[in-house]
């Protein structure tokens, strides 16, 4: 006669075993879900003329802007970027005065101010018209602004590079009364891609025309922007502005626009 403990036994044993079956389910889906949202950064390449790091973002469809964003940033939109390479840091002080001796060009608009100037700050002060010179003498370009939000945010929907959760001061430079911090500050802020300072620290000038409406008309793969108009875009917030950091948000200037907030980095 089989005693009762033995069925409760082999029940228990059947349950135990299930349970572990559908963690390790969970587990490996997990895992597949990772290694497609934050797919492994390749090591960074150095571009020879100004010493820039380059990481090489691999291309992929992604959603550009943000529903429950200001207006220009609607609607969502799947966005198809083709592979480039961009600069794994913004510009900084010391690569743009390098420039400025070799070429002759005009020095950043706070090159004499202690507080904007030092080596390993992101260079700030410079003109949309600046931003594309330097990148020209370096062999490089202005990132699009599908590629900027795409190296931004990956292909997940996050809305900021390290994720959706909010800013905070281990992960970015922002709403301070001080200046950009060093490039590379901070090593929880960084994108899927490895990429850092996409958020706070100082607006990057990109290559596109602004155009309130774009996002209604504009291709589903590598979108360059408008063919004309009268502002370029700006992307990432900056150190003084706690609101703007979500990777979606689109600001815009006219391109000889200059402030202690404005800089960039280029891509290729």
């Amino acid at each position: 006669m089989r005693k009762r403990g033995n069925g409760r036994s082999g029940r228990l044993a059947v349950l135990l075993i299930s349970s572990r079956f559908l963690i390790c389910l969970h587990l490996l889906a997990a895992l597949s879900v990772a290694a497609q949202t934050a797919p492994p950064a390749a090591a960074p390449v150095k571009n020879a003329v100004d010493g820039g790091e380059m990481i090489v973002i691999p291309a992929g469809t992604f959603n550009m802007g943000y529903d429950a964003g200001q207006g220009d940033e609607q609607p969502t939109h799947p966005v198809t970027v083709s592979s480039f390479s961009l600069y794994k840091y913004e510009v900084t002080n010391e690569q743009y005065e390098a420039f400025c001796k070799a070429t002759g060009h005009r020095r950043a608009a706070f090159a004499d101010e202690r507080r904007y100037s030092q080596p390993k700050q992101p260079v700030v002060g410079v003109t949309w018209d600046d931003a594309s010179a330097y990148a020209r003498w370096a062999g490089a370009r202005l990132p699009t602004e599908a590629e900027w939000e795409y190296a931004a945010r990956g292909t997940d929907g996050r809305l900021y590079p390290w994720g959706s959760s909010r800013p905070s001061s281990r992960r970015a430079q922002y709403e301070q009364t001080t200046a950009a911090v060093a490039v590379g500050s901070f090593a929880e802020g960084v994108s899927p891609f490895g990429v850092h300072d996409m958020a706070g620290n100082a607006w990057e000038w990109v290559a596109d025309y602004y155009a309130y409406d774009y996002y209604r008309r504009s291709p589903a793969k590598d979108p360059t922007g408008p063919e004309q108009g009268q502002r370029r875009v700006l992307r990432g917030g900056n150190w003084g502005y706690p609101t703007e950091l979500r990777a979606t948000f689109r600001a815009y200037e006219k391109p000889g626009f200059s402030s202690m907030h404005v800089g960039f980095r280029c891509a290729r």
